[in-house]
């Protein structure tokens, strides 16, 4: 028998982000030398609150996804400056509540970021660009350390996060107009395509979707 339960939360958002900015802060002086636990636990809180204030429509969701984008690059072993990082997230004022979801392979079942940072290595693509697509809300996460992982290879990797919704055995996706534009220019560079989650899951139904609405888009 199989047991679903609902496990978004309503948090405060400030309190999501002062818990990332002292991590941040502890990293900005050790750079590449970052002790890497306290590394990927700022990268987790940035992709949380990338992947919670895309779900709100944020602007703000954009510097938390520059976050993530260059804690994955420190992970993956390069010097990158956190100062603008910390002084630009520090300005942000969030929303009063961010609904967040426990980032099940991290917490259940020892799911590494870089376990996908290695797959990213080693895929054999035909396009020096990519387009990463990441589903939310692990994939927040997940997607910035594959785009940096395809970085890393010389490939000029951009990003994006979706939510697909419905129920979890038929879920939707339907592509933004921005999202669409964002895909079109992909299109007419010809860039290899990435879907990134944890799943499939019982159904794959979240990859499924997404792969659906790329064909129809």
């Amino acid at each position: 028998m199989l047991v679903f339960r609902p496990d978004r939360r309503a948090h405060s958002g400030s309190a999501l982000l002062q818990a990332l900015l002292p991590l941040l802060r502890e990293l900005c002086p050790a750079a590449a030398g970052a002790p890497p636990s306290l590394l990927l636990e700022a990268l987790l809180r940035c992709g949380e609150l990338e992947s919670g204030l895309a779900d709100l429509n944020s602007p703000h969701s954009l510097a938390f996804a520059a976050g993530a984008d260059a804690l994955a690059a420190m992970l993956l072993g390069q010097s990158v400056p956190l100062s603008e990082l910390i002084f630009l997230l520090s300005g942000i004022n969030p929303p009063p509540q961010i609904t967040v979801s426990i980032p099940e392979g991290f917490a259940y079942y020892a799911l590494h970021p870089l376990q996908y940072a290695d797959l990213a290595g080693a895929l054999p693509l035909s396009s020096p660009y990519a387009a990463v697509i990441g589903i939310r809300s692990i994939g927040a996460t997940l997607s910035a350390v594959v785009a940096a992982a395809l970085r890393r290879r010389g490939i000029n990797a951009e990003r994006i996060t979706v939510r697909p919704g419905g129920h979890p055995f038929d879920r939707k996706m339907e592509f933004t107009p921005e999202e669409r534009r964002w895909l079109a220019d992909q299109r007419v560079r010809r860039a290899d395509v990435l879907v990134v989650d944890e799943g499939p899951g019982l159904s794959g139904s979240s990859f499924l979707s997404v792969g659906d609405a790329l064909l129809q888009a």
